[in-house]
């Protein structure tokens, strides 16, 4: 067998069951010489895939960010989105923490790095004492539709 087709077997395999062995993929008693090659072909394989990865998901990326109704695309039980990394940094301490002075049962969620990032503090206040600012090249990133579905359901009870 050629590399591909330990690869589409793989594939097959990891949707069936994400944990599969050696065993599971490989019925033959390979030699050592064998496996050597078969695994230099796989890192060839996986390097080639990254390669192409990142030339389609630059094309999509692109698409994407051009589009003026789709923010997203759902694919083979997916969901694809472009995915921008910003940081969030106050502009204006002084005048946040004379805010804080004046509303302090706001302090604690201000401090609790668990819901300050989920938006705790007021929008107005956010707005007028942060800055959110882009850092880093946008990338493709997905996750499983499935996933969503029960995130939701998960929060609807």
């Amino acid at each position: 067998m050629k590399i591909g087709d330990w690869i589409d077997k793989a594939t097959r395999l990891r949707a069936e069951s994400a944990d599969f062995t050696y065993d599971d993929l490989i019925s033959d008693d390979l030699t050592v010489d064998e496996l050597a090659g078969l695994w230099i072909s796989a890192q060839e394989w996986a390097t080639a895939a990254r390669q192409v990865e990142k030339i389609i998901g630059a094309k999509l990326g692109e698409l994407l960010g051009e589009s003026k109704t789709a923010q997203n695309v759902q694919a083979s039980g997916y969901l694809i989105w472009l995915g921008v990394s910003t940081k969030e940094e106050c502009v204006d301490p002084d005048g946040f923490f004379s805010w804080l002075r004046q509303n302090p049962d706001e302090v604690s969620k201000a401090f609790n790095p668990n819901t300050a990032r989920k938006g705790s503090i007021p929008p107005a206040v956010r707005s007028t004492f942060f800055e959110k600012t882009l850092y880093g090249e946008p990338k493709m990133q997905s996750v499983p539709v499935e996933v969503l579905a029960q995130a939701k359901a998960n929060r609807e009870r």
